[in-house]
């Protein structure tokens, strides 16, 4: 039960971050690539890492509420 939440807010939260990587790649449009690999890195890790916290938050505060 408590994978369902997790899944969900996960699932969002990575469609989200694809979202907006779509518009950093559009963005990032004439930068060479040695310029924009640390950007880039940094936020395909930090979407990652966002989202595991937002869906584990997601499953304890669901147990609590109910």
């Amino acid at each position: 039960m408590k994978a369902i939440p997790f899944l969900m807010t996960g699932l969002i939260n990575l469609g989200v971050g694809v979202f907006f990587f779509l518009f950093l790649l559009l963005g990032m449009n004439g930068f060479s690539e040695k310029q924009a690999e640390p950007g880039l890195i940094f936020f395909i890790v930090w979407v990652l890492l966002v989202s595991l916290i937002a869906a584990t938050a997601s499953v304890f505060s669901t147990s609590y509420l109910t």
